[in-house]
């Protein structure tokens, strides 16, 4: 229609949440919108996670070799009740620890820890403002490069360093580099343990920012390209989006499973890879082997 010379397109009414295109608003049910595949919908993308009986149930890899003095780490976490004792979430190392992720003792905040390589001297200290309840979900993104002496946590699309926080130290000095062991769940002895579930968890020596490349703004996760690599910038040394770390998708090969971790309640299937690429089987059945010759195709351009 036209309205004193102007013509006045108006667009149609959206009313259901699949018709809507990546520039449009769902207006009819509020729900918040995550643009999937050029669309808007109201579906989040929710990886599943592993559960850890908090007894018993952690991961490790001892001899990772690590690298460089920055470094990446997410990490999705849900069902955490307080306990009274630290719950361990990622670490690397066994002394003079290169990243100590955990859900703090008693004030139940998300803290990051990163000792110096050759003495006891802590170069990263930072707690979160978010305190950890059980039944809620938090997705952690943290980097810390020690050349620059800065770093950045994110827990659920907000930057949840506590720079009150009395014990917070970020400044500069070397990291430990080498062999280290890798554990999730808990330390390299399997002592403090974390009860609950992790998933969507990776770790990456690299030292990067875009924490919403890997997360919503209310902390629902994203999907990972798993074949470029695009939000890591690289293949990292450990990924597995549901955080079955026997199937470890980055560089490192994979983890060993220690005491009790369950799967998802409906149960991993034998076979799955979103790409196909089943030589990197993330079912319950394990690798398939690739004969002859297969391209890994990745939006149509094959490398």
């Amino acid at each position: 229609m036209s309205i004193i010379g102007q013509t006045v397109v108006r667009e149609p009414l959206i009313t259901e949440i699949s018709d809507a295109t990546a520039e449009q608003w769902h207006v009819k049910t509020g729900k918040t919108a995550y643009i999937v595949g050029g669309k808007v919908t109201g579906t989040a993308y929710t990886p599943a996670m592993m559960q850890f009986d908090g007894s018993t149930g952690y991961y490790s890899q001892p001899a990772v070799t690590t690298a460089n003095n920055f470094f990446t780490c997410v990490a999705r976490i849900h069902g955490v009740a307080a306990t009274g004792g630290a719950q361990t979430i990622f670490r690397v190392g066994t002394t003079n620890l290169r990243l100590f992720l955990e859900v703090a003792s008693g004030s139940n905040q998300i803290t990051a820890r990163a000792w110096e390589n050759t003495t006891n001297n802590q170069l990263l200290y930072i707690q979160g403002n978010t305190v950890v309840t059980d039944g809620d979900y938090y997705t952690i993104f943290l980097a810390y490069n020690a050349d620059a002496g800065t770093a950045v946590m994110y827990v659920n699309g907000q930057d949840d360093i506590d720079t009150g926080f009395g014990s917070h130290v970020i400044t500069t000095g070397t990291l430990s580099t080498g062999s280290a062991t890798i554990t999730i769940g808990a330390n390299h002895v399997g002592a403090l343990l974390l009860g609950g579930e992790i998933g969507f968890v990776g770790y990456r020596d690299a030292y990067l920012t875009n924490w919403s490349d890997f997360m919503q703004a209310d902390g629902t996760p994203k999907e990972i390209d798993e074949i470029g690599w695009k939000q890591w910038g690289g293949q990292p040394l450990f990924w597995n989006k549901g955080g079955l770390m026997t199937d470890n998708a980055g560089s490192a090969g994979a983890m060993t499973k220690n005491g009790t971790i369950t799967g998802p309640s409906g149960g991993w299937p034998l076979f799955w890879n979103e790409h196909g690429q089943v030589s990197n089987n993330l079912g319950s059945a394990g690798d398939m082997t690739e004969n002859g010759t297969i391209k890994v195709g990745n939006g149509g351009n094959y490398v």
